[in-house]
């Protein structure tokens, strides 16, 4: 793994070119869950302050991993936006092999809410851990990676491939960089035959430096500054 306490990343996000918001990928303290010794993973959107005229965002992450196998145990997430509101809550049972979900979405008046438990694989991750957890690999040029991921109870693959080593101008500097090309294999916004592009600084840290990925909506993309 790949973890430092203290660790700040803002990522510009852009859509169809105009800066929509921010996300703040913060690394805090390891801490216990459930008498285990978890890293804690946080990240934070906001939207631009002249785009929340349009739309507001304010949404939070939270992801706790164990820090003997690198597996999340407990996944959080809240949406707090102008068309809706999110309560998303995930954990992980490994000695049963299920994962626990509680979702509940308020839109345009309605709720809805939906409460499960589902069978998981032992080694998978939420969306959120599994960024992290791709910071630890090797990524070697040409490597192939099918890493399964629950959301929601359900559980998905992520496909990537290491296209090998890149440069970009990251805050006004040449940054040595490594290019990743990965595709989702869950029916929701990234369609399976979008490619979803990362870059993670080629250093010990493995920062993630830019992504671009196509959605039903429009195109994404998100740099470090």
């Amino acid at each position: 793994p790949r973890y430092f306490p203290g660790e700040e990343m803002l990522i510009k996000i852009k859509y169809l070119g105009i800066t929509a918001g921010y996300v703040k990928v913060q690394t805090l303290p390891s801490k216990q869950v459930n008498k285990k010794s978890v890293f804690h993973f946080s990240a934070k959107l906001s939207s631009a302050k002249y785009y929340s005229y349009i739309y507001n965002l304010d949404d939070a992450i939270d992801s706790f991993v164990r820090t003997d196998e690198f597996i999340p145990v407990k996944y959080l997430l809240t949406q707090r936006e102008s068309a809706q509101e999110v309560d998303d809550l995930q954990i992980f049972d490994y000695a049963k092999h299920k994962t626990f979900s509680w979702y509940r979405r308020l839109k345009k008046g309605i709720e809805k809410k939906d409460e499960k438990n589902s069978y998981m694989p032992y080694f998978v991750h939420d969306s959120f851990s599994v960024l992290q957890f791709f910071r630890g690999l090797n990524l070697n040029k040409g490597d192939f990676y099918v890493i399964p991921v629950s959301t929601r109870g359900k559980i998905w693959t992520l496909e990537a491939k290491v296209l090998g080593k890149d440069e970009l101008e990251i805050m006004g500097k040449p940054t040595p960089a490594i290019k990743i090309s990965a595709v989702t294999k869950f029916p929701g916004v990234l369609t399976a035959s979008d490619d979803i592009l990362f870059w993670f600084s080629d250093d010990p840290h493995r920062m993630i430096l830019k992504f671009e990925a196509k959605v039903k909506i429009g195109a994404l993309e998100g740099e470090i500054e």
